[in-house]
């Protein structure tokens, strides 16, 4: 690894806005905790549910990890902010380092291709880390609270729909798809952080850079509200409950394209910059 690539990496992540951004998805991930999981496991109100004596299924892992808990609004906040809170920590950086010239001043003892990539790289790692560690740790908890008993589908009680995406994947290898959704989290983040670099090359403002992002996965999970295309909004992609049905292989076909996309963006404009 080299000197740029350690030096924008350790940036991101000691960053005080890295543990900020930390901070607030812990935050939510461990209020889930203690407002389902915890009750679930504790309280005398859900003493029958869990000894199935309910004539119901009874309570497991897959009804009570944030990404299953769509009541709940820890969950419903964690997963709007996720591509705010992954462009925090790092993405808007390179606006400011071109704005002060520091970006100059590293370019000139590396060289464009090694700082652009070094920040590229920082930027999508410390934005999966803020996206991902979270949902890991709300995991971790909740399978110390709750059973970890195989959803079934004829319970009727699984919030995963049966013409959702991967429903097959839910009641066959649960624990593939609780991964998977943590990982599709995290992507969606990283791209968020890609976008962000990009926005900085065309506009000199770190608000911009951080906020446009947020605000193009906000304004098509509003568009595509009630529509056949709300399933594949970035903002429904990621919920492991699936509100609304969609298909696997065109939401990663959108994934790679828009990455793709953003990624031949960012190396054109990097190979073009100029110290103004």
């Amino acid at each position: 690894m080299n000197w740029a690539m350690k030096n924008e990496l350790r940036r991101a992540c000691l960053s005080p806005a890295f543990a900020g951004a930390i901070l607030v998805g812990v935050a939510l991930a461990l209020a889930n905790v203690l407002l389902i999981a915890f009750p679930y496991a504790t309280s005398d109100v859900w003493s029958a549910w869990r000894a199935g004596a309910k004539a119901s299924y009874p309570i497991s892992f897959h009804h009570s990890w944030m990404g299953q808990t769509s009541f709940s609004v820890t969950t419903v906040m964690f997963y709007w902010l996720v591509p705010l809170l992954a462009c925090v920590p790092f993405a808007a950086s390179l606006s400011d380092d071109i704005s002060s010239h520091y970006a100059d001043q590293i370019i000139v003892r590396v060289g464009k291709h090694r700082y652009f990539s070094a920040k590229l790289v920082a930027s999508a790692v410390s934005a999966a880390l803020v996206v991902s560690f979270p949902l890991v740790l709300n995991i971790a908890a909740v399978a110390c609270l709750v059973p970890d008993i195989p959803p079934e589908p004829a319970a009727g009680t699984f919030y995963v729909a049966p013409n959702t995406m991967l429903v097959d994947l839910f009641y066959n290898a649960p624990w593939v798809y609780v991964a998977l959704f943590v990982i599709m989290a995290a992507v969606l983040g990283s791209v968020c952080a890609i976008a962000s670099c990009c926005i900085s090359f065309v506009v000199r403002s770190r608000l911009v850079a951080l906020l446009t992002p947020f605000g193009v996965c906000a304004f098509i999970q509003l568009a595509f509200q009630g529509t056949v295309l709300a399933g594949f909004s970035p903002l429904n992609v990621i919920l492991p409950y699936q509100p609304f049905p969609s298909i696997f292989l065109i939401v990663c076909l959108c994934f790679i394209l828009s990455s793709a996309a953003l990624l031949f963006f960012f190396a054109y404009k990097g190979s073009r910059y100029e110290s103004v």
